[in-house]
């Protein structure tokens, strides 16, 4: 799966004072969904996406569209009781305890 629709030398996304060229996001998309399907995440999983918009968030968020699972983002301004409401409530596993 193609992302863009650029050449791997533009300027893909610009988050803070990151920034990320077609080229470099295709190759962590592509690295974070090896590490997805390592762990087994695969099509229909739920995840819950809980940190704040940043080029880690984006490459996730398209990992896990490649993968076939559904990111489900959740408020980072909630506290940690809610998120685990929230997740519980769609049968989702938060992010990183879905790679332990």
């Amino acid at each position: 799966m193609s992302w863009h629709r650029g050449r791997a030398e533009d300027c893909a996304l610009i988050a803070g004072a990151e920034s990320l060229l077609y080229g470099e996001l295709d190759g962590r998309v592509a690295a974070r969904v090896a590490e997805f399907c390592g762990v087994g995440i695969g099509v229909g999983d739920r995840i819950g996406l809980f940190e704040g918009t940043s080029v880690d968030y984006i490459v996730s968020l398209l990992a896990l569209i490649e993968v076939g699972a559904v990111a489900c983002p959740m408020n980072t301004r909630w506290p940690e009781s809610r998120v685990r409401e929230a997740l519980a409530g769609i049968g989702a596993v938060l992010l990183g305890e879905a790679l332990e």
